[in-house]
């Protein structure tokens, strides 16, 4: 039976978590779970405090071996979060844990193929005791993905949608690790294919009420007791309680047995093999840094660079500010409205005939059955929107960007002009080298949602590469006292700082990396800046990590390829080069730098082809003479 105190105090906290008052949750929690560190509730909701403060490290100690359902997910959730952010050797150990707190969960499920709709639309007015099955098996896949398990991490992502098709974050995953997954967009489409065919379960489960506080029971009262002299410190055996830093190190024990875990989903041949590149390329960065050392006279490498600025320093220019004007990107395939003509500002009235409006279903308790067929209509519209930006978005993975920009034009002038609708077509053109059409769509998502930064550092990129200085600098300007979105605002002054020619510029994208190292386009930058100065080492350092952190994208490949051009390393510039353009085939610069680096392996036909389909997509004076000395050599090959 719960105290008055606790069940006041229990009130207390999910109250302020209603609020997002997080700090006073998290004190009250605390008082809470300094009750009963045993009890499955006290230890969720402190757990949860700890959990929306950002604190993942004390989530993952506080809900060590979780008692139930509830706390097995939050402290999965605990452990992909922390995993992300801990050191290299530790990272793997987190995430494992995640696994097999989850999967524990699984076993205590009395069903796990089948979603209760009914239950999930009660979410609306109460709060759920349960996460969601179709939840616990995105987690699962998240964690798969960070632990490099790509074909286990797409049977789960598959296994959520299968129940949940709503779960649009789940479905652009599994788009960005289709590749690697052998998966197709006919694949992903019969999941909800299957969804709209089949029954909709609209039971739900009887959720009993917490029994009523007992005034009997007190929990909190002052203690008068004098502690008497000596060591009260428990001996440190098996079954006594132990300090958090005694748990965790149990965690690493209990974390080191690998033969219990899961090894039927085999990863696949094409991760194998971005493996031994990867393996191969860090060989010989080992390798270079061996010569160098030798040739040099005292062993000692190049003087470091100055300390990484902690804080960013970006004045505004004084006529800046009409430099972020709106900038609406046209339709593709649709003709613009005219200017006079706009949108009816008016909201529709509800239907007389509809029952959600009627007198008997005001309650705002659960639809009757008679609702039943408007919902399942509902539903079915929501899921085609969601479907429209889900292949959008899994055709821009694949780089078949055309069918992407085509596949979001369905989308009605509302669900189209937003911030991940827009940023999804901006990628798909600056993936194609149209940086003039992408600014068009990053710069209008950042003015209509400033707040939305995903699409800031490619935004930032584009207009280093136009050359539009002001508007950069009003840009990194409003980003950098955006302390949620550091790294992005960290890229956005380094482009602002290159295209300035301000000396800073390399060390804001090496405090971007500092800031975030899992996000792969930090580290490409870094690589470029140094590639650009003529360290070919340190930038293939920088780009091996680009790779590593970022397989599935082309950046790092083309990175690495290009620094073993510039060094004369032809034939590992081509090995890198073809693992680039089979990800994104149509990028005229990566095709270009193929055909240079066919043209000094005397490969000339090919190079030919190469520079032929560069040029189709993009003319540059520079792939102009390379078509030109490339037929020159063709035509020597010919005569002789």
């Amino acid at each position: 039976m719960t105290s008055i105190d606790a069940w006041i105090l229990m009130s207390l906290v999910y109250r302020d978590l209603d609020d997002k008052d997080y700090t006073n949750a998290l004190l009250l929690s605390e008082r809470l779970y300094a009750i009963d560190k045993t009890n499955p509730d006290y230890k969720y909701s402190y757990g949860l405090c700890l959990f929306y403060s950002l604190d993942y490290t004390a989530a993952y100690s506080v809900l060590d071996h979780p008692p139930n359902v509830q706390c097995a997910y939050l402290f999965a959730k605990s452990c992909y979060e922390l995993g992300k952010r801990e050191r290299d050797e530790r990272k793997r150990t987190v995430w494992e844990d995640g696994v097999d707190a989850l999967k524990a969960g699984f076993m205590s499920l009395q069903d796990t193929d089948t979603l209760q709709w009914g239950q999930e639309f009660k979410s609306i007015t109460l709060r759920q005791p349960l996460p969601s099955v179709a939840s616990m098996y995105a987690l699962l896949g998240d964690l798969y993905v960070s632990l490099e398990n790509i074909q286990a991490a797409a049977i789960y992502y598959l296994k959520c949608l299968r129940l949940n098709p709503y779960k649009l974050s789940v479905h652009m995953k599994l788009c960005d690790i289709a590749h690697d997954a052998s998966l197709d967009i006919v694949r992903i489409q019969e999941v909800y294919e299957g969804f709209k065919s089949q029954p909709l379960d609209m039971s739900c489960t009887d959720t009993q009420e917490p029994p009523p506080p007992s005034p009997e029971i007190i929990d909190f009262s002052l203690n008068t007791v004098v502690v008497p002299e000596g060591d009260l410190m428990p001996p440190l055996t098996p079954f006594t309680d132990i300090s958090v830093k005694q748990l965790r190190s149990v965690v690493f024990r209990s974390t080191m047995i690998k033969d219990e875990r899961e090894s039927e989903i085999e990863r696949g041949g094409i991760e194998v093999f971005k493996d031994e590149v990867l393996h191969s390329s860090e060989e010989d960065i080992s390798i270079m840094k061996r010569k160098e050392a030798y040739s040099n006279k005292h062993g000692l490498h190049q003087k470091p660079s100055d300390q990484i600025p902690q804080k960013m320093t970006i004045e505004l220019y004084q006529d800046s500010e009409e430099e972020l004007t709106e900038a609406i990107p046209p339709r593709v395939g649709t003709k613009r409205e005219k200017k006079g003509k706009q949108r009816s500002s008016k909201r529709h009235k509800p239907d007389e005939t509809s029952t959600f409006h009627s007198e008997k279903s005001a309650s705002p308790s659960f639809p009757s059955e008679e609702d039943y067929h408007d919902i399942r209509v509902s539903m079915a519209r929501i899921l085609h929107i969601l479907q429209v930006i889900g292949s959008g978005y899994m055709y821009q993975t694949l780089y078949e960007c055309r069918k992407s920009v085509l596949e979001l034009q369905k989308l009605d002038n509302r669900q189209y002009d937003t911030p991940t609708v827009l940023c999804i077509i901006g990628k798909d053109y600056y993936d194609t080298g149209d940086h003039l059409s992408a600014y068009a769509f990053y710069r209008h998502a950042f003015f209509i949602a400033p707040w939305y930064c995903d699409g800031v550092p490619l935004y930032s990129t584009c207009l280093w590469y136009l050359g539009k200085e002001k508007e950069l600098n009003v840009l990194a300007f409003k980003m950098r006292h955006n302390v949620s979105h550091q790294f992005e605002a960290y890229v956005a002054g380094g482009n602002w700082g290159k295209l300035s020619q301000d000396p800073q510029a390399t060390k804001y994208f090496e405090k971007a990396v500092e800031v975030d190292p899992s996000k792969a386009y930090g580290h490409y930058l870094v690589g470029y800046e140094e590639w650009e100065k003529g360290h070919y080492l340190r930038a293939k350092e920088h780009y091996v990590t680009c790779m590593r952190v970022g397989k599935r994208s082309y950046l790092g490949w083309f990175g690495m390829a290009t620094a073993h051009l510039r060094m004369e390393e032809y034939q590992q510039a081509k090995t890198l080069l073809d693992i680039a353009i089979e990800m994104n085939p149509i990028h005229p610069v990566m095709l270009a730098t193929m055909a240079e680096v066919l043209y000094h392996l005397g490969e000339y036909e090919s190079a030919y082809e190469f520079i032929t389909k560069s040029l189709v997509m993009r003319q540059e004076d520079s792939h102009k003479r390379l078509k030109v000395k490339i037929e020159e050599c063709l035509q020597k090959a010919q005569s002789q």
